[in-house]
Parts: C-alpha cells; structure tokens; sequence
C-alpha cells in the first residue's frame, strides 16, 4: 500500500489542479498575497530501519510559514526541531531528528465553506543521529548501517497532503500527513504526521 501513496498524492493534486477555481477562500475572501505562520505537533514515523525493517516513532515540532500566489497556490518554508531520541525495540539502536528545514510548493482546493483538502511537493534537509552501543552485539548487526548520521543522505523530496478547517475569519485547524525523506544512503524513510494551527496576515 505505501508504495502507493506518492501516485495517489500526485494523481489527487494534478485532479484538484483542473477543478474549478472556487478557492477563492473559504468565506468569500482574496487570499491572493496574503502570508501566513503556523505551529505544528509533529510525530515522525521512522521505517525500514536496518535488515530487519524495523521502525520506531519520535515527536517533533514544526514551524510554519508561506505565501498565497495565487488563490489557490502557495508557497511554503517549515522548520521542525525534534524533541528526543528513541530505541528500536530489541535493539540498543538509539534514533534522534535534531532539525530538518523545508520547502514546498502547493495547492489546495475548497471542499465546504470551512474546510479545504491540499497537496504540497518539496524538498528537505534533515539533520540527525543515530547511535548504537555494541555493534558487535547479534541483536545490533542488522543495525550498523546507522550507527552515525542519520539519515545518511542530508537533502530529499518530501510531499505532504491534508485538509484545514476555518475556525476565525483568520485561523485554521490543519491535520496532515506525508512523507519527510527516503535516505538513498541506508533506503530508510521518515513519514511525518502533524496537526496544529495556522493563522493568517
């Protein structure tokens, strides 16, 4: 199913590109030009960790900010911080996200006059660290590929689909999900989960 979800991404967002331009926003207002800033809870899903395909999830927090350029696309940075390290189970391989810093370009589409679907492609820096005591241990082995930097590759393409909810003329609900990197260096991948609030200016 996961080796599905990039297409399924890019089909729902080339989809929502040929629909009506009914975005103009969700309560009747030109969106067009405006900023807007966010915070994000995040929860980042680790997976094909080592040999064994492990995974392991780890929180995180993520900042937001971009630019409407048109009604219906924008443009968009984020900066996340994570917040601490976890072990793989039946291992001593322990992973950690100190920062990963994004940027994506996107689309979305009303669906209600509160709530909008979106889609967004970009690429993404991530920074983090895995360690693992005694390599040589049997339960460790299939482990050792990541006992340094992690992910081995620092930049990758990142994608992200969700929907937002107006809750002021000016605030939105938004939940979230998508894929953070695939590190071509180790062939694990991080999916990230989020759910905060944006405001609008």
């Amino acid at each position: 199913m996961k080796k599905f979800a990039l297409p399924l991404c890019l089909a729902v967002t080339a989809s929502l590109s040929a629909l009506p331009d009914t975005a103009t926003a969700y309560d009747g207002v030109d969106r067009e030009g405006r900023y807007y800033i966010g915070a994000l809870a995040t929860t980042l899903n680790h997976r094909k960790l080592g040999t064994r395909n492990e995974q392991v999830w780890t929180p995180a927090v993520t900042l937001v900010g971009g630019t409407h350029i048109t009604n219906r696309f924008y443009a968009e940075w984020r900066a996340g911080l994570g917040l601490e390290s976890r072990t793989v189970k039946d291992s001593d391989l322990e992973l950690e996200i100190d920062h990963y810093l994004s940027w994506y370009m996107g689309l979305h589409h009303r669906l209600t006059p509160w709530a909008k679907v979106f889609g967004q492609f970009g690429v993404s820096y991530i920074k983090g660290d895995g360690t693992l005591t005694d390599p040589d241990e049997p339960r460790n082995r299939p482990y050792r590929v990541l006992d340094d930097d992690y992910p081995g590759s620092s930049f990758s393409l990142s994608w992200l689909g969700g929907m937002d909810f107006q809750i002021s003329s000016r605030a939105f609900l938004v939940l979230e999900g998508g894929r953070l990197f695939k590190d071509t260096v180790t062939n694990a991948a991080t999916y990230q989960f989020s759910g905060g609030l944006r405001y609008e200016f």
